[in-house]
């Protein structure tokens, strides 16, 4: 019966992630349509950042893997975002945090997205920060 209240559960999912049209027809862009563009490197030590925004994970790690956004700044105004995975807390902007690298996972990875509705096209849309071609890297965050 557990199997297959899971098999349900992950069809449910995969239903859900597939799709990304509204009711209305508008099409709504994924960061699997653009993450193709972001340049990842890895960290090969542990860095002080201040965060200038984040988004956490919208689920812990399971049977998915899930990461939150972070877009930070190092102390020479260098502008990169992080990945972390399983990271479901909130951190405020400004917050001076050390990021331990991590290496970049070989299976795919869920992440938070933010939407609005473009008034001028009535498109649903994703922030332009979190569309932009920034450098990008996994990573621990650690608070103070």
């Amino acid at each position: 019966m557990k199997k297959i209240i899971l098999l349900i559960f992950l069809l449910n999912c995969g239903i859900g992630f597939s799709q990304n049209e509204f009711p209305s027809g508008q099409k709504n862009e994924t960061f699997s349509s653009y993450d193709k563009d972001w340049e990842f490197f890895e960290l090969d030590e542990p860095i002080e950042v201040r965060i200038l925004m984040h988004l956490p994970s919208s689920g812990l790690c399971g049977y998915l893997a899930f990461a939150s956004v972070s877009i930070v700044q190092t102390k020479d105004e260098k502008i990169f975002r992080i990945l972390d995975l399983c990271n479901t807390k909130d951190i405020p902007e400004n917050k001076i945090v050390k990021i331990i690298p991590a290496k970049k996972p070989e299976f795919s990875v869920l992440l938070p997205a933010r939407t609005f509705i473009n008034q001028k096209t009535g498109k649903v849309e994703q922030f332009e920060l979190d569309k932009k071609t920034l450098k990008t890297t996994y990573g621990q965050i650690k608070t103070k």
